[in-house]
């Protein structure tokens, strides 16, 4: 039987453990349906930490894929409301607010009410 060596590429890992790949089988988040770099390569355990010895693989981690379980439906309008929809329930976009003459002195001295 021929011991011949698997050209494995640093960008290619790093692509594997960004799709929720794990380093092994036995590995804390390790997702049967996604699989491991050790299953994927075919390669014993002690090879595995071989391969993550490398300076380039120390540090990488498994990106774990969270796929929601529900579909978010926005009931909160509908299409006849979105043309005239407001933050302010009961205020539509397009109503007038009546302006009003203001008191206010400009020329007034200012003075300190938290004395």
């Amino acid at each position: 039987m021929e011991n011949s060596k698997k050209q494995i590429s640093i960008s290619e890992i790093i692509t594997l453990m960004s799709a929720g790949y794990t380093r092994t089988n036995t590995a804390r988040n390790y997702n049967p349906e996604t699989g491991s770099i050790q299953e994927y390569y075919d390669l014993p355990k002690d090879q595995i930490k071989l391969l993550f010895d490398h300076p380039k693989l120390k540090d990488v981690k498994t990106t774990k894929i969270v796929v929601p379980m529900f579909d978010i439906v926005d009931d909160t309008t509908t299409s006849s409301e979105d043309e005239n929809a407001s933050a302010t329930p009961g205020v539509t976009v397009n109503e007038e607010v009546p302006v009003t003459e203001s008191s206010f002195d400009s020329n007034a001295t200012p003075y300190n009410t938290f004395a």
